[in-house]
């Protein structure tokens, strides 16, 4: 459902109520991640966002709730339990029957942090465009989001800070974010690091100060971060401006 097409032809196949039932956690969690994934990709298209907007509200509370947890609910129903007491076709699916309890554990940790990826995935599709930022800027949830990372197993995911520089781009996230101390910690601690990220973590902080209304909230913590990078030319080959555009993709600008 990466394509356009298949996504419009799932849609008039009325999958989308079916996929929700999934992700409210209906089987388990490794269908959850099948739903997430398919929910994001629908989401991402211009001509399918709306059928699932019909949903608006379920979907992020629920991918909210998945990014939370999931990581904690994969070890309590799959790597934490006795290989006996394992449900086998998990086991099967992760590695496609030829793994030992090792590989089991190596790709269901892997599953784990794609299902919390691909949720983020999902609420960014909804707040680069604006919408349900009132339940995205949840406090408990903004201080959750700052510890989310893809990971060696999602390297190319930017986790929570993808999520948080979209939110920069508007008045009610900014205001959010800038009232979140965890949040400014780790923007700053991102911002000196050498992490993928350093980049939008650095866009963040000059976002939260260019506002008028948020600048002397942050510019204590912001401006010492900053200054350290003032004769910084390059993030790792990236430019130092980005945006998101209007799929929920985070893409540098040319």
């Amino acid at each position: 459902m990466n394509k356009v097409q298949f996504a419009e032809k799932a849609v008039n196949s009325s999958v989308v109520l079916p996929l929700i039932e999934l992700l409210r956690g209906k089987i388990s969690w490794v269908e959850q991640r099948v739903a997430v994934r398919s929910l994001g990709h629908l989401a991402s298209h211009a001509t399918t966002f709306e059928a699932i907007a019909e949903h608006e509200v379920e979907i992020i509370k629920l991918a909210m709730e998945i990014s939370c947890n999931c990581i904690k609910t994969v070890y309590r129903r799959f790597v934490g339990v006795k290989d006996s007491k394992r449900v086998k076709y998990h086991s099967d699916l992760l590695t496609t029957g030829l793994g030992d309890s090792e590989i089991e554990n190596r790709k269901a940790e892997e599953w784990a942090s794609q299902l919390q990826c691909w949720s983020l995935y999902l609420l960014n599709c909804f707040a680069c465009k604006g919408r349900s930022l009132n339940l995205i800027c949840n406090k408990h949830f903004l201080k959750e989001l700052c510890g989310m990372w893809g990971g060696l197993a999602n390297c190319a995911s930017p986790g929570g800070i993808g999520c948080i520089r979209t939110l920069c781009d508007f008045k009610a996230g900014r205001e959010s974010l800038a009232n979140s101390k965890e949040v400014m910690e780790i923007l700053c601690n991102t911002s000196r690091s050498s992490d993928d990220w350093q980049y939008m973590a650095i866009d963040c902080l000059l976002l939260l100060l260019k506002d008028t209304d948020t600048r002397y909230i942050v510019i204590h913590t912001a401006a010492s971060s900053l200054a350290d990078l003032v004769e910084l030319r390059s993030l790792k080959g990236k430019k130092k401006s980005w945006r998101s555009d209007n799929t929920g993709t985070l893409t540098g600008l040319p």
